[in-house]
């Protein structure tokens, strides 16, 4: 009886690409989650503006819009940072690359959110 042995050289390794596409998709997955809480917020506010957010206890879709909408933009923000300004340094990403498009998310739904919290909306 014979055993067979593949070939490993015909099956390619990782590139270090691969990670910072990968690092990159979450970042932007995280931004799409982010803004899907803050379009929930947005609508919740507009429906049901006595019982969305309001009270001592706040509707449980509002809690979860909310904490969506902040962890996505923040993990876009520093996850999708660091892997756009490491490929930038390194010449893997471009200004449009995953990373960058969530970090720009990030970067503007932050200055929103100091905005909105600065004029008491």
């Amino acid at each position: 009886m014979s055993m067979r042995h593949t070939d490993t050289s015909a099956v390619p390794a990782a590139s270090p690409n691969d990670e910072h596409d990968t690092f990159g998709t979450i970042a932007l997955a995280a931004a799409v989650i982010s803004f899907v809480g803050f379009a929930v917020l947005v609508i919740g506010h507009q429906v049901d503006p006595a019982d969305f957010n309001n009270g001592k206890h706040p509707s449980p879709a509002n809690n979860v819009a909310f904490f969506a909408y902040v962890i996505g933009v923040l993990v876009a923000l520093v996850l999708g940072g660091a892997v756009w300004f490491y490929g930038r340094r390194s010449g893997r990403t471009g200004p449009r690359s995953r990373a960058a498009l969530a970090t720009y998310y990030g970067a503007v739904f932050l200055v929103v959110a100091v905005i909105a919290a600065a004029l008491g909306v």
